[in-house]
């Protein structure tokens, strides 16, 4: 990013939706957006057991949904001018 583009985010407050939002890496992001000023709302399908700074929608975005209206699967999820995707399979068998 350049230095125009830069200052141009630094300045501005968004509202961030984060999916997987109470693993490790979702977590401390939240954590940081908030601490610079943004809303943050995470969508995750366990609790964040880290924090409870910011609101988590408990859905599973693997599932199957069928209706979209108001939301993934009819959830009330809010206006946001950002979505991270960090959703992802955490567990692995080695």
């Amino acid at each position: 990013m350049n230095d125009p583009q830069r200052q141009a985010v630094m300045g501005k407050r968004y509202r961030v939706l984060i999916t997987g939002s109470s693993g490790q890496i979702g977590t401390n992001l939240a954590l940081r957006l908030l601490a610079e000023g943004h809303q943050v709302f995470g969508v995750d399908w366990r609790v964040n057991t880290w924090t409870d700074a910011f609101p988590t929608l408990l859905q599973d975005l693997a599932a199957p949904q069928h209706i979209f209206v108001g939301g993934i699967g009819g959830a009330p999820y809010p206006t946001c001018d950002i979505v991270i995707h960090l959703r992802a399979i955490s567990c692995f068998n080695f």
